[in-house]
């Protein structure tokens, strides 16, 4: 008898454990019910994944915006016949993660880019005479555009003589 009621005891222990195992499982809130994250992003684990072009905590902020504006332009590898320093700026391109850089080498009027997170890409085009082609990587503060640093190099090609120019440059703004 003294073993029937401890084992009727531990079952009903066991049952009201699992019982409110159940219930506490199930009760669990859902992180991602009152997160809406915006231009193609996804929730997980009550954060917002986004797609490259996006950022921000609801993916809310072109991955552009950072580029965007007037840099100072520092020329590591500027030769006598090149200027150390030059303005350069970035305006909005084609697409939602296009640019485009103005006076590139102070010297190109319109040159073509990409935004990926914190990557720029120039990919290979002919513009006035010259290929050109390039990447380079932001160092960004918190504040959109303000105290941001560009690391970029890129190569500049003469299309009829040859003549190529490995350029390294640090844009500040």
């Amino acid at each position: 008898m003294k073993h029937t009621i401890k084992t009727i005891l531990t079952s009903a222990m066991a049952t009201i454990a699992t019982f409110f195992m159940v219930v506490y499982i199930s009760c669990s809130k859902d992180k991602c019910a009152s997160v809406s994250c915006v231009n193609g992003g996804s929730c997980s684990g009550g954060k917002c994944n986004c797609p490259s072009s996006y950022e921000g905590d609801k993916c809310e902020t072109a991955a552009t915006a950072k580029f965007i504006r007037n840099w100072g332009a520092n020329n590591e590898t500027a030769s006598v016949a090149e200027p150390a320093n030059f303005p350069v700026s970035i305006s909005e391109g084609d697409g939602v993660s296009g640019v485009t850089i103005n006076n590139l080498h102070n010297y190109f009027t319109k040159v073509s880019a990409t935004i990926t997170r914190d990557s720029i890409v120039i990919p290979l085009q002919t513009i006035q005479g010259k290929t050109v082609v390039g990447a380079g990587y932001i160092f960004s503060s918190s504040a959109y555009g303000i105290n941001n640093t560009i690391s970029i190099s890129y190569t500049v090609t003469d299309v009829v003589t040859h003549k190529t120019d490995n350029e390294v440059e640090t844009w500040n703004g």
